[in-house]
């Protein structure tokens, strides 16, 4: 990858978000759970090691908001030809049909969505450091002040 595409991966990451719905079976407490975390947790480790791959977390919703989606897993990558090149690498293909065999048989078994980091572009980080500056000279001035006055 160039120089260039480098920068832009840094400060416009891609973010691909996979809802399930897996069987229930699989996350009820007991051998059934220790089994399902332990496959899916080492699958998605895997998927690590495909190139622009930045990170990877996955876990079961723990609230009722869910609307039947019981698993979810985020996938964090440099730009979106890293996440074309992830969509058909053989490490995620072989993940997505282990993913497959435990999820339930109905249409809507899993909801994507994917978009770009709009906190991550370079103008974003650019108002970060300012109200950052900003606060810590607001905050020195009136520690300066204070201890200033004081002493009077």
């Amino acid at each position: 990858s160039s120089r260039a595409g480098a920068s832009a991966s840094i400060s416009m990451p891609i973010h691909h978000l996979v809802f399930f719905k897996m069987k229930e079976e699989f996350l009820k407490e007991g051998k059934s759970l220790d089994e399902f975390n332990k496959t899916f947790a080492e699958s998605a480790e895997t998927l690590k090691k495909i190139p622009g791959v930045l990170d990877i977390t996955c876990g079961p919703n723990y609230t009722k908001f869910g609307r039947g989606y019981n698993y979810g897993l985020a996938v964090k990558f440099e730009t979106k030809e890293a996440e074309k090149v992830y969509a058909t690498h053989e490490l995620h293909v072989k993940a997505k049909d282990i993913f497959i065999s435990y999820m339930q048989d109905v249409d809507d078994k899993l909801c994507k969505i994917d978009y770009v980091d709009q906190l991550g572009s370079p103008s974003a980080s650019i108002l970060k450091l300012a109200v950052v500056g900003t606060a810590a000279a607001t905050l020195a001035f009136l520690l300066g002040y204070k201890l200033g006055s004081s002493k009077s």
